[in-house]
């Protein structure tokens, strides 16, 4: 006889169980077994975001790929420029008011709670 342990991850970790089989005259068997989950690899795309300039109108969509959708978007380190703003679906608008050098982090979430930046 086959057994079959199917289904779709959603929490990452180390999971221990017991599977237990019986004949058709009652004999049991019994195994224990550790299941490692691992977390899924989040990356955000594009690597780097196109220059804008100040006083000008910018747009650019962020996405996320590798978990499982849909995925929320915040910044979680740094700042964007003044004028800037970053909206919960990945999307970097507005008009950038001071030239400089930003750096920041933008984090996406999956539905699961899995992260990558």
């Amino acid at each position: 006889a086959v057994g079959s342990l199917t289904g779709t991850p959603t929490t990452a970790g180390s999971f221990n169980f017991t599977v237990t089989a019986t004949d058709t005259n009652g004999f049991t068997g019994a195994r224990a077994y550790v299941l490692s989950i691992s977390a899924p690899t989040i990356t955000l795309a594009p690597a780097t975001l196109p220059a804008a300039v100040a006083g000008s109108a910018y747009a650019e969509d962020i996405s996320a790929a590798g978990g499982t959708a849909p995925y929320g978007f915040a910044l979680t380190a740094g700042a964007l420029p003044p004028g800037m703003s970053l909206s919960a679906v990945g999307s970097l608008t507005g008009t950038p008011t001071t030239a400089g050098v930003y750096n920041f982090t933008v984090t996406a979430t999956d539905a699961n709670g899995f992260t990558g930046a």
